[in-house]
C-alpha cells in the first residue's frame, strides 16, 4: 500500500488509517507542498515547501511508525532525497 501525492499532513494523517486496514508494506510519496507551481493565495510568511531537513525528519519519524519505502512526488528533489540514504536503515523488519 501506498500513500501519495499528498502533504505531508495529510500523509501523516492517512498513516494509521493505512495501518488499520493493511499489514504489508507501506511506502510514502508525499509532495513538497510548493506552491510556485499552484494557483492559490497564500500568506506571505508561509513557507513555499518542505526544506530537504524537514523531509529528513519526518523520513526517520515515518521509518519509526513502520514505513518501508519513502520517496516524493511534486517538489520533491534530488535534496530531498540523497540524505535519506545516510540517515535511514538500510532494510527493515516486515510489519507484523
Amino acid at each position: 500500500m501506498t500513500i501519495f501525492h499528498s502533504p505531508i499532513a495529510a500523509t501523516d494523517a492517512a498513516l494509521p488509517l493505512v495501518r488499520s486496514h493493511w499489514k504489508g508494506p507501506i511506502g510514502i510519496y508525499p509532495e513538497a507542498e510548493r506552491k510556485d507551481y499552484v494557483a492559490v493565495h497564500r500568506d506571505a510568511n508561509e513557507p513555499d515547501h518542505v526544506s530537504p531537513e524537514e523531509f529528513l525528519a519526518k523520513a526517520k519519524d515515518w521509518v519509526s511508525r513502520g514505513v518501508q519505502i519513502i520517496g516524493g512526488c511534486c517538489g520533491i528533489e534530488l535534496e530531498h532525497i540523497r540524505p535519506l540514504r545516510a540517515a535511514l536503515p538500510k532494510r527493515l523488519q516486515a510489519a507484523t
